[in-house]
């Protein structure tokens, strides 16, 4: 649980909403969403902030598998991207800064 910085036993057999930042569970319901469309097609692929169990938000590209062979569990892939988000941003700026539009 290395993305998390969480024990196993903090983790497994909890429900998935535990890994999401409050804002998301809170405002959003978006992990009850991510596992309707889950059992639905089987799996769900989104970008959403995470917690470190309970202290800072990173932005994770998740994927959520519905495993039919054990009906209610699913099977989560998780990695941090904030620092990837961060690289694209700046890049971007400096596209708009640098770009023969601003002269």
């Amino acid at each position: 649980m290395r993305l998390t910085g969480c024990k196993a036993e903090n983790i497994i057999g909890y429900h998935l909403s535990s890994l999401y930042d409050a804002r998301e569970t809170q405002m959003h319901q978006m992990p009850q969403l991510f596992l309707g469309i889950a059992i639905k097609q089987g799996f769900h692929e989104n970008k959403s902030w995470w917690t470190r169990c309970g202290e800072d938000s990173f932005l994770a590209q998740v994927i959520i598998m519905h495993t039919a062979n054990h009906a209610g569990n699913f099977a989560v892939l998780a990695w941090d991207i904030s620092r990837n988000k961060r690289a694209t941003s700046e890049l971007d700026n400096m596209h708009r800064r640098d770009s023969p539009l601003n002269e």
